[in-house]
């Protein structure tokens, strides 16, 4: 056990690996200010380089290097998580929001499984009544409208948007939550002819989205049953929308 042991701790990068979530997780549950994260961050690494060159001067490991180390790697998990939180931007949708309703610009940058009246997207927001803003929302969209909106399709919409209810019992699977580590934190329905939509961006989201669609097609030439391509598609293409809760569940 102890020549194991020896030989776990050859591998700083279990250690290296751990004291970044460590960090991470002291930023999500602390939420310290952005000049304590900088202070932190430059105090630590002021110390690493400090007993970095009193160490190249010891014969032996030097444990205050280690420590050291292990500290500013701590800082640096949780600048890394504070820099991508965007509430900490001034630039955030909802730091600059006036009335109870606003006139958002954005781009549709991802596709979430559907309920029974609407198709869901995460949609990235670029612009807040006249300002420049930062930040995405959970868009549900009428299923009346039969198009679906394409990853890149840029949308306008005057809406109102809602707060992602918390989950009310105990043990209960918390989807604000889920959605926030996501940065996520409204939503928004509209009806069909509740939004005018722009023009398609050509990025990078769009041709995956594109291949996606070709490859799903592709799939009815060998005449699967519905669920085989259910199953095909979540496997191959990430896609769950179509499988059915039995299946699902088995999986």
């Amino acid at each position: 056990h102890s020549n194991r042991k020896m030989k776990v701790l050859k591998y700083p990068i279990i250690t290296i690996t751990v004291s970044f979530v460590l960090g991470i997780l002291a930023n999500y549950f602390f939420k310290p200010s952005f000049q304590y994260v900088i202070l932190s961050t430059v105090l630590f690494l002021s110390v690493f380089i400090f007993t970095f060159f009193r160490a190249r001067k010891k014969l032996f490991q030097d444990v205050f290097f280690g420590i050291a180390g292990y500290f500013l790697i701590i800082t640096l998990g949780v600048l890394t998580h504070h820099i991508h939180t965007d509430l900490n931007y001034e630039n955030h949708y909802s730091k600059v929001m006036m009335h109870e309703k606003n006139v958002f610009v954005g781009t549709i940058s991802s596709i979430i499984k559907p309920n029974e009246k609407y198709n869901k997207y995460v949609l990235d927001l670029e612009r807040c009544d006249d300002n420049d803003v930062i930040g995405k929302i959970l868009l549900y969209y009428s299923k009346e409208d039969l198009n679906i909106l394409p990853v890149g399709q840029r949308i306008v919409l005057y809406k109102k948007l809602h707060a992602i209810p918390k989950a009310f019992n105990p043990n209960q699977f918390d989807y604000s939550k889920y959605l926030e580590k996501q940065n996520i934190y409204h939503q928004v329905f509209c009806g069909k002819g509740e939004i005018k939509k722009l023009e398609v961006e050509n990025n990078l989201g769009h041709f995956f989205f594109e291949l996606r669609i070709k490859l799903k097609n592709s799939f009815s030439i060998h005449q699967f049953t519905p669920k085989t391509r259910a199953v095909l598609e979540a496997l191959l293409l990430g896609n769950r929308s179509d499988m059915d809760k039995e299946t699902m569940n088995n999986y």
